[in-house]
């Protein structure tokens, strides 16, 4: 998080907080890529809006809800853990190392 608290370029910063932290979990589960695309989205929509040079948690709220709405169905998965919710995207699951390991020592 403080790295990422780093990149606001407006003028009224966000500052660290649990609701923030577990605001950007619950809308990424935690992978970075999204959370990158996530922040990015926000700082759009606060330097967007006319009037007010802040960002808020109603950007972030707002960025996952729109930038983030393809990959939703996704996200929700993999945060329940089921696997037969998973299984629809394949690419949700770790790569199994130790199968190619062994399927190319032979």
């Amino acid at each position: 998080m403080p790295e990422l608290l780093k990149y606001q370029w407006v003028v009224h910063r966000l500052e660290d907080s649990r609701e923030l932290r577990e605001l950007i979990i619950n809308l990424t589960a935690g992978i970075r890529r999204l959370i990158i695309a996530l922040w990015i989205g926000a700082q759009r929509l606060a330097l967007e809006r006319s009037g007010d040079d802040g960002l808020r948690l109603e950007d972030i709220k707002e960025a996952g809800a729109y930038y983030l709405a393809p990959v939703r169905p996704a996200v929700e998965a993999l945060k329940s853990g089921d696997p037969k919710l998973m299984s629809k995207y394949e690419d949700l699951f770790r790569v199994d190392d130790e199968f190619w390991f062994q399927f190319w020592a032979r």
